[in-house]
């Protein structure tokens, strides 16, 4: 009888832990999922906000000078900006939390996060200072240092 119950046991122990596996492939992959689809509406997001800021104040690279010019006559602008990098720290705060797939992320779109988040670095630099606010889009800033210093082979 307790050999009957002992393999019972380990049958029941095995089923629980096949069960476990797979509860983790399908997470893993809905993760993935989600992160390719947050990623490409966040890329769209981007482009079509960022395409009509470069109407607005022009194709070059902000300055300290440019963005400060923005903040006083610009308020619009100003707003549209803070749109724009919202969606990169909302975005961010779910990687940064492990909701969204880094590794995904790394493989297809480290080189563009990076380079927005460069693109607009004088503006969050300016916000920070302005507010007082040492941790405005810290998130989106946590997440590129990650990109630069975990993935900086791939």
């Amino acid at each position: 009888m307790e050999t009957i119950l002992i393999i019972l046991l380990i049958i029941l122990v095995t089923f629980c832990i096949l069960i476990l596996v797979f509860l983790h492939k399908v997470n893993k992959k809905k993760k993935l999922e989600l992160t390719m689809k947050v990623v490409l509406d966040a890329r769209e997001k981007f482009k079509l906000s960022n395409n009509e800021l470069k109407k607005e104040i022009g194709n070059k690279e902000l300055s300290s000078l440019d963005v400060e010019e923005i903040f006083t006559s610009k308020s619009q602008i100003v707003l549209k900006i803070r749109d724009l990098l919202g969606i990169f720290e909302n975005l961010s705060t779910s990687v940064n939390m492990g909701i969204l797939d880094i590794n995904y992320i790394a493989r297809t779109s480290k080189t563009y996060f990076i380079k927005v988040f460069e693109q607009w670095k004088p503006f969050i630099d300016y916000r920070r200072n302005d507010t007082g606010n040492k941790k405005l889009y810290i998130e989106f800033q946590t997440m590129i240092e990650k990109l630069k210093k975990d993935f900086n082979d791939k």
